[in-house]
């Protein structure tokens, strides 16, 4: 017999049921691989249109689709979950550092330089804060003054980074935090603490806060500027003072400085400062002082 009848003698038994009882017991274990093949519609960011792919149901989960799962994205500073899109999930860390644009205070402002004015009587003798000087123009005073005091570049950096930081958390004007500053400190990290009944420390003099720390500069200054705009456990803060005040800046700087307040005259000192708010106003305002 040759090899062709056997094929077409296999071939007429295949074709037949009684061939197919008698052929497929025998060649099905030689069939030692099996796939279950899908057909899935699925769309692909980069393609127009559905495309069909098979996927084996023995190895591997077939996902929704338009599912697109997070990547890991490295930047400059910090390792961040970024979906498919390319939108951020802003680390906690990241987000207390705001961009200047977003913290109160730094955009706008007026030109400033104008000559000192005795601003005096209730807050609406005083200029409104629409007129107040940019925080560029200010910062930009403020430096030299604060290198005078004794200051590093660096420390007078940490000043400016902790202000961004603690206006964006407290809603308070960047410019008013800056502004007390220089004016309770000149903007000296070493300012010793005053007494006056309390011990008042730090670049705002605080109530009984935190002072400059040489071995941890970064976080000192930075709660330095906290307890004086948010508050220490043992008095208020600019925060406090302006809740108090229903909003009004000029009156809460007046309590800041004296604890109550003669809304009739904010140059009542009350015991303390009497020109407190006259000469906030004016360093608001970028005025230029007397041979300047």
């Amino acid at each position: 017999m040759k090899p062709y009848h056997i094929i077409t003698i296999l071939a007429c038994l295949c074709t037949s049921s009684l061939g197919a009882a008698i052929i497929r017991p025998i060649i099905a274990p030689c069939n030692t691989t099996r796939f279950n093949v899908t057909a899935v519609n699925t769309t692909d960011a980069n393609a127009t249109g559905l495309q069909t792919r098979a996927s084996i149901s023995a190895s591997r989960t077939v996902l929704p689709i338009g599912f697109k799962p997070p990547v890991r994205r490295q930047t400059s500073d910090v390792t961040s979950d970024v979906s498919s899109a390319g939108s951020p999930l802003t680390p906690p860390s990241a987000a207390s550092e705001s961009s200047s644009a977003s913290v109160p205070g730094t955009s706008g402002g007026s030109a400033g330089g104008g000559p000192m004015v005795p601003y005096s009587g209730p807050s609406s003798s005083f200029p409104d804060p629409a007129e107040w000087a940019s925080f560029a123009k200010l910062w930009d005073e403020a430096v030299p003054e604060m290198t005078l005091s004794g200051n590093s570049d660096s420390e007078n950096d940490l000043i400016k980074k902790a202000i961004m930081i603690v206006s964006t958390s407290s809603g308070i004007d960047s410019r008013a935090i800056l502004e007390m500053i220089m004016q309770e400190s000149t903007g000296n990290v070493r300012v010793p603490p005053t007494h006056n009944g309390v011990k008042n420390s730090g670049l705002m003099q605080s109530h009984a806060g935190t002072s400059f720390d040489v071995a941890n500069p970064d976080r000192s200054i930075l709660q330095m500027v906290r307890d004086g705009a948010e508050g220490t456990a043992n008095g208020d803060g600019l925060m406090q003072t302006l809740e108090a005040q229903k909003g009004d800046i000029y009156e809460a700087f007046r309590k800041y400085n004296s604890g109550s307040v003669n809304q009739q005259d904010l140059n009542d000192g009350l015991g303390s400062t009497d020109l407190y708010v006259q000469k906030m106003a004016n360093r608001l305002m970028g005025a230029k002082k007397p041979g300047a």
